[in-house]
């Protein structure tokens, strides 16, 4: 609210939000930060990686599997959105599917620990059965293939990417308090390995989790803390971690992206952005 007020609420008349005119100064704040993101992503990665990456999503079973996934959830999010669209106006577009998507996924995987390929099977034959009309459009089926694409880019490539450009190797020696981590440690039984986190922590780090393991580090975005680095130090003198390095996030100072939303939403209001 206090970042909005910073904007004459004359201003915001322009915007085509009914509901949530500030949305406007969201936008012109995360477009920039999301071309800059991208931008250096896609410059600074190696070919490669690149190639590397392409290769590994191309294979079929892992096509086959994501596609399942999409199918399922992107359904399921259509028919909630339709509901909803009686008594409040939703979007219903390929951006709007992929976070539906996206906060699927994680629902089912990560908070209520069911059988995710059976859900999503199970999901999918009462799509065919009870929705065919729905599916086999052409509406349906274009916003399909936009979401798997979108899905299989960012998800996968880009953050994959993103995890070799945003950070740097260091000695586990060097580890400091506040430094935020790339990679965790998962610990079963005496050894301890690590398992790299996203680039964004609201992205599962891996599909699956060993109910057996258990991560060291849980500071996540707030970077370790004392007793943390201590520990990571302490287990890496004992043998228990191998690893003599560790990669930690080079971070990006998000006030310049601020004041660059706050100026562009001054000088265009919704002239570019229409949101």
């Amino acid at each position: 609210i206090a970042y909005a007020a910073l904007i004459p609420l004359s201003l915001y008349s322009a915007a085509s939000a009914t509901y949530f005119p500030s949305f406007l100064i969201l936008a012109y704040t995360f477009v920039p930060i999301m071309i800059f993101w991208l931008s250096r992503i896609l410059l600074q990665s190696s070919t490669k990686a690149k190639i590397a990456l392409l290769r590994k999503m191309a294979a079929p079973g892992f096509l086959l599997d994501t596609f399942l996934s999409i199918f399922a959830f992107m359904w399921l999010g259509t028919v909630i959105f339709s509901y909803l669209s009686v008594t409040f106006p939703v979007a219903v577009n390929p951006f709007t599917l992929l976070i539906f998507v996206l906060v699927a996924m994680m629902t089912l995987r990560d908070v209520l620990n069911v059988p995710y390929r059976r859900a999503c099977i199970v999901i999918s034959a009462l799509a065919i059965v009870f929705n065919h009309g729905r599916i086999f459009s052409v509406q349906f089926l274009l916003q399909l293939v936009v979401v798997f694409a979108l899905y299989l880019f960012l998800r996968h490539f880009i953050l994959n990417l993103a995890f070799e450009v945003f950070s740097t190797s260091l000695y586990v020696e060097k580890l400091r308090p506040g430094m935020v981590v790339a990679e965790n440690y998962a610990k079963k039984g005496w050894w301890c390995r690590k398992k790299r986190l996203p680039p964004l922590g609201f992205f599962p780090a891996s599909p699956r989790k060993d109910p057996k393991e258990k991560l060291l580090l849980s500071s996540g975005s707030k970077g370790l803390t004392a007793e943390e680095v201590k520990m990571v130090k302490r287990l890496h003198s004992q043998g228990r971690i191998r690893e003599h390095t560790v990669r930690v996030y080079q971070t990006v100072p998000f006030s310049p992206f601020m004041f660059l939303g706050v100026m562009l939403t001054i000088i265009f209001q919704s002239g570019i952005l229409s949101v």
